[in-house]
């Protein structure tokens, strides 16, 4: 993973091949106070893939006030360009880090990608 800028408060990640060192995938965070909101971009392109939206808006200001808000576990929403919901990432409650991530199967959201960003958004939202 590689951050786009040291003092880039909202966030932009490029998730790299580690054997081509090629950008596979950019995740966008659109910073608020009220949600954790990602978007998955081609890197290439800049095109919009998917994007990854906190369910719980009320939890998420408690997450940046409350530290022990930390432990309930994040659940997110995928949807594709369009808006349409593809998906879910669901946090689960455990000793370690898990989560199930469902992608319906006609949608065309990079399930790779998606995947990808799940990892990256445990470790940054320090779950």
């Amino acid at each position: 993973m590689k951050a786009g800028g040291i003092m880039d408060i909202a966030g932009n990640y490029a998730i790299v091949d580690d054997a081509t060192g090629e950008e596979v995938v950019v995740l966008d965070e659109d910073y608020s106070l009220f949600a954790e909101n990602w978007t998955v971009r081609d890197p290439d392109t800049g095109t919009a893939l998917a994007t990854i939206e906190s369910r719980n808006k009320l939890l998420e200001v408690f997450r940046h006030f409350v530290g022990a808000a930390g432990l309930i576990p994040h659940k997110y929403d995928i949807k594709d360009a369009k808006g349409d919901h593809v998906g879910s990432i669901e946090g689960q409650f455990s000793l370690k880090d898990k989560y199930t991530v469902t992608i319906d199967d006609a949608s065309d959201v990079p399930k790779e990608a998606v995947i990808a960003a799940a990892c990256v958004l445990d470790a940054l939202e320090g779950s």
